[in-house]
């Protein structure tokens, strides 16, 4: 019996709350000496360092050990003279918001801002939701060719091929943390909700549904996109 492909996009959502958070910490200074400044941020930033390092040695399940992202040196001329300043990008990951949200309360200073907060979801929490949410864009995609099929005095006899379901996208936003001018400013802390999807992409065989009364002449391929 004549085989007809039918070709349909599955897809699935769900918002979380983050069980997982990477603060970006800023080390900051400038100067009219380089050496000077850039002593008192290396001085710092190993500091800063050593203290995540100790953290996250006792809270392991809270902290992950931080990394340094970038650093960036710049030199200027004006009015007086020439000017250097010195930026030192640090990241630290928690999943221990109350650990996290303590540390930045006595970590920033005129020197170190924590300037954003990217939340998401730990390793484990996304993989859970990325099987089912795989499952239920699987769901949606048969539940689409089945329609079609039905419309066209089909049925589902099979599947042909089916896209191996990505990882869940996660598209949770930046919160920025600034201190303000006082290092003493509140810095507000609210996780935010994360956003997962998944899509598949399947091809379904079908053949005329032996009890449909249609007399209409089906393509040799039907699309859905």
């Amino acid at each position: 019996m004549p085989t007809s492909i039918i070709h349909v996009h599955g897809s699935a959502r769900d918002t979380r709350s983050p069980d997982s958070a990477t603060i970006r910490v800023e080390v900051s200074k400038w100067g009219r000496d380089w050496n000077l400044t850039h002593q008192a941020v290396r001085s710092t930033v190993e500091g800063l360092m050593d203290d995540l390092q100790q953290l996250a040695a006792d809270n392991p399940k809270a902290l992950e050990n931080p990394v340094v992202v970038q650093v960036s040196k710049r030199s200027w001329t004006d009015g007086i003279g020439v000017a250097y300043s010195e930026t030192v990008d640090v990241a630290a990951t928690f999943s221990d918001f109350q650990v996290m949200s303590q540390w930045v309360f006595t970590h920033s200073t005129e020197t170190i801002s924590v300037y954003r907060i990217d939340w998401s979801l730990t390793a484990a929490t996304k993989k859970e939701a990325t099987i089912a949410l795989s499952v239920a864009a699987m769901r949606e995609a048969r539940r689409k060719a089945e329609a079609i099929a039905a419309a066209a005095g089909l049925v589902i006899v099979g599947i042909e091929s089916l896209t191996e379901p990505p990882e869940a996208g996660d598209t949770s936003e930046t919160l920025a943390t600034l201190p303000g001018e006082s290092p003493s400013a509140t810095i507000e802390i609210t996780p935010t909700p994360v956003d997962l999807v998944v899509r598949v992409e399947a091809q379904f065989r079908a053949e005329l549904d032996p009890d449909s009364d249609t007399t209409t002449r089906r393509a040799p391929s039907l699309f859905f996109a």
